[in-house]
């Protein structure tokens, strides 16, 4: 049975392939100041630097009153693609045809292994979740709101007993500045990272707390952490240097990697 969306702007039946795409067909019907749209658009055929076909299909156009433009769905955004990117761009627009890029909504990738509690009562004997694993549950829904193309990072800082949250943080543009990446070469795209969006938003004075990130803290945001009364870091993922892990070690910051922690309180 074929996927068909009865379009209310274009008064036709229109193939769909996936959800995604049927979701901005109705997005695209509904939009005032889309004219007129497409989903049958031509493909980009060019070689690569290192000499490789490429083909690039986008999946639609869309004429509003500012002109012509191309849109294209993409599940990640990466140095990998980002020549083809660039390419199309181009392409496109010595026609004064913008491209644009969707990227997918991004996934938790990451499971998280709980910490279960035990507690009893009148009724007998029940378990539930930890605040702590709460915690780093919601810091990493928080990643979510990240604009870094590169990796999404998620911070919390709370009071050591665990009864508040101090502040949260994720990485991504300056205020002010346009969201996304500078540049996608690892080091140079120019993001604040989480643990200091986290910190600029402490008010002091506070109580000893701890931080908890998606990411081990780097060397830079570690410098910044010692400063603060953080007792303690809790980490999901090794950060691909552990220069900010050795130097919270050598200030007197206990620093804990989650699934260690998990094995701690089984």
């Amino acid at each position: 049975m074929e996927n068909l969306y009865q379009s209310r702007k274009l008064c036709k039946k229109i193939r769909w392939k996936t959800e995604e795409e049927l979701s901005r067909m109705i997005e695209l019907d509904n939009e005032d100041s889309v004219l007129e749209w497409s989903n049958n658009v031509f493909s980009v055929n060019w070689v690569n630097e290192k000499g490789k076909f490429k083909k690039v299909t986008p999946n639609f156009m869309v004429r509003t009153l500012k002109g012509w433009s191309v849109e294209y769905f993409l599940d990640e955004l990466n140095s990998e693609n980002l020549e083809e990117i660039d390419y199309c761009k181009n392409f496109f627009k010595k026609d004064g045809i913008d491209f644009v890029v969707i990227p997918k909504l991004r996934d938790i990738e990451v499971s998280i292994e709980p910490i279960i509690e035990e507690y009893n009562n009148s009724w007998g004997r029940f378990k539930r979740i930890s605040l702590l694993y709460s915690y780093m549950k919601m810091t990493q829904s928080i990643s979510l709101r990240s604009t870094c193309l590169r990796r999404a990072v998620g911070c919390l800082v709370v009071k050591e007993n665990l009864e508040n949250v101090y502040s949260i943080g994720y990485n991504g543009s300056a205020a002010g500045e346009e969201n996304g990446c500078k540049k996608l070469e690892s080091g140079k795209c120019g993001c604040i990272h989480a643990e200091i969006n986290a910190l600029k938003k402490l008010k002091f004075p506070i109580e000893e707390s701890i931080l908890l990130c998606t990411l081990a803290p780097c060397l830079t945001c570690s410098q910044e952490i010692v400063k603060f009364p953080i007792k303690k870091v809790i980490y999901l993922e090794n950060y691909r240097d552990d220069s900010g892990l050795k130097f919270l070690v050598n200030s007197g910051i206990d620093i804990k990697y989650w699934n260690d922690l998990v094995d701690e309180k089984s």
